[in-house]
């Protein structure tokens, strides 16, 4: 169409309406906030508004030899069948593609309307509104929607951390055991983070051990537990031994034969691991006071799944809680086993085996015995057909207690050689403690002179503020026996008394410190249930009464803690072996 037919199409519209109608209508058009083309039934544009010329960066004049079809950027045939269908139903929606002048397209979305002009030609009005910027912001939105999600998942990804580090700091609370706690740890890491964990420790001789070997499947646990026999050797090229000589964290794949073979140590090992499907690998040592004890090794059978720099840093958390773990309990296994050597040192290996006298003893310490504890037990020969015993408890514990007992138990025995009192003993420690000067080590002593016969055993004794010991008789009567002085170790001058105290066959005494009695804080009733027990042992031997008296106190005891520990021991006076010798 030439733009003199444009031009009368136009002008014909105007004459419909008016000569007036002209400044009112390009006033209203050249205002219009959407970009806005008027076409005819044969598609050419006939007007346009300034913001259509400034969406399409057209000229006015060169859009006014352009029809709609022109500018629609689609598939061969699509604008025409449109165009007529819309032609037919003189009303058009939809989002469009439009080339403009430059070359460059934008979308649009077209609402296109037949206008019936009176007597005139009717024209179509095109009103085309620029989609570029809301789909930028339906762009930025969703970009927005996006790192909020990314960003909510980063989060939930740190608070599962968060909770996986809090959950393997309460495991490794719990308990000193370690080795039980580490594959109770690499449990809590394959429900998390892995696949298959495995713990490598270094021992003293240098070699690598392996303590724990967990597959969060339970069908290849069985599988798993074959790597027990192939511990990586120190000093070659293994993850692991990587990890304990550079202090590092390492990352491995297994991806190629070569990996797999680099890392296994014979070919029983080599299948174990492809069956494992082991794709990757992270170990990181663990490290506590400047000491690689051994590695954590998190292992991945996904293909998809690659460690990274998060993983490696919350590994080594992980392995730095617990390192700590595993060095405080090897420390609290050397002090455990220096208590009990300490301890053993300072009871006797064994009782003495006198004529006519049955003897037993107990020493139940409080917690897991990682501490010395202050009370003893002693019987031993003092010549001329005498025997001593004593039950002492110094006050506290620890090395200054152990010190304190040591003392006292070469102090007695020393001086029952020459001093045959109790009591008399008793002041020569109280001296011996005041000369060495141990501060605030005081500590209560029941001390026994035995002079045992055939038919008779006559005790003296002395308790220097410690418990009266108990005596059955054999027609069932407890009672408490002698008279409670002062404790020793405070005062330069003791009040001590001896006691005469005579046993016929069958009849026993139990010396016991005060933490038989203790129990629950209920004083009165310990001692109920120490009498009690004692009675219930009623023409029972020896090793049968300390038996029966131990078991009452740690059934007493149940749950609760033990406040102190517990030293017992029993004399009986043996009654005769109704056998008939062989000489009879």
């Amino acid at each position: 169409m030439q733009e003199g037919e444009v031009l009368a199409d136009r002008s014909e519209v105007l004459a419909n309406n008016g000569a007036s109608a002209e400044a009112r209508y390009r006033a209203l058009f050249d205002s219009a906030g959407d970009a806005i083309l008027i076409v005819n039934r044969q598609g050419f544009c006939i007007d346009a508004n300034p913001r259509a010329i400034e969406l399409l960066k057209y000229e006015r004049q060169e859009l006014l030899s352009m029809t709609m079809i022109d500018l629609v950027v689609a598939e061969p045939g699509w604008a025409d069948r449109e165009f007529r269908r819309f032609l037919d139903q003189e009303r058009w929606t939809g989002e469009i593609e439009l080339q403009c002048k430059d070359g460059s397209l934008v979308q649009v979305d077209v609402s296109a309307t037949r206008v019936d002009m009176g007597s005139g030609p009717a024209i179509y009005l095109s009103a085309i509104r620029d989609l570029s910027d809301r789909k930028r912001l339906i762009e930025e939105g969703a970009e927005l929607v996006r790192a909020e999600a990314d960003a909510q998942a980063q989060a939930e990804d740190a608070r599962q951390r968060v909770r996986f580090v809090s959950d393997v700091s309460e495991l490794l609370a719990v308990s000193l055991d370690f080795p039980a706690t580490l594959v109770r740890l690499g449990e809590l890491v394959v429900r998390e983070i892995a696949d298959l964990c495995l713990i490598d420790l270094v021992l003293e001789s240098g070699t690598i051990e392996r303590v724990a070997a967990v597959h969060a499947s339970s069908s290849k646990q069985a599988l798993a537990e074959q790597l027990f026999g192939y511990a990586p050797r120190a000093g070659n090229s293994h993850p692991v031994a990587r990890a304990l000589a550079t202090g590092e964290a390492q990352l491995f794949s297994y991806r190629s034969a070569g990996a797999l073979r680099a890392i296994t140590q014979d070919e029983e090992h080599l299948r174990i691991v492809r069956e494992l499907g082991i794709q990757s690998s992270l170990s990181v040592p663990l490290i506590a006071r400047g000491r690689t004890l051994g590695a954590l090794s998190l292992f991945s059978t996904n293909p998809d799944i690659r460690y990274g720099e998060s993983d490696v840093r919350l590994a080594e958390e992980v392995a730095r809680r617990a390192a700590v773990r595993i060095d405080n309990a090897r420390l609290y296994e050397e002090r455990d086993h220096t208590a009990k050597v300490l301890q053993r040192s300072l009871l006797p290996p064994s009782l003495p085996s006198i004529p006519h006298v049955e003897l037993a003893a107990r020493y139940l310490p409080v917690g897991e015995g990682n501490e010395v504890g202050g009370d003893f037990y002693d019987v031993f020969d003092c010549g001329g057909g005498n025997w001593a015993a004593a039950v002492g408890d110094v006050c506290g514990k620890g090395p200054e207690a152990a010190a304190v007992m040591g003392l006292a138990r070469h102090t007695l025995r020393a001086v029952a050689r020459f001093e045959h009192k109790p009591s008399a003993l008793l002041r020569e420690l109280n001296r011996a403690l005041l000369e060495q000067s141990v501060e605030e080590r005081f500590c209560t002593v029941c001390h026994l002179r035995l002079r045992p016969s055939r038919d008779h055993l006559r005790i003296t004794l002395c308790s220097a503020g410690h418990p009266l010991p108990l005596l059955l008789r054999r027609d069932g009567r407890v009672s408490s026996v002698g008279e409670t002085g002062q404790l020793i170790g405070v005062f330069p001058e003791v009040s001590l008394v001896d006691s005469v105290v005579d046993m016929d066959p069958g009849d026993t005494l139990l010396i016991y410190t005060d933490g038989a009695t203790e129990q629950r804080r209920e004083a009165v009733a310990g001692e109920e249930r120490l009498r009690d027990a004692f009675a219930a042992s009623l023409g029972k031997d020896a090793e049968e009464t300390a038996a029966g008296v131990e078991e009452a106190l740690r059934s007493a005891r149940g749950s609760s803690p033990q406040r102190d520990d517990v030293a017992l021991l029993v004399i009986r006076a043996a009654e005769p072996d109704p056998r008939p010798s062989e000489s009879g």
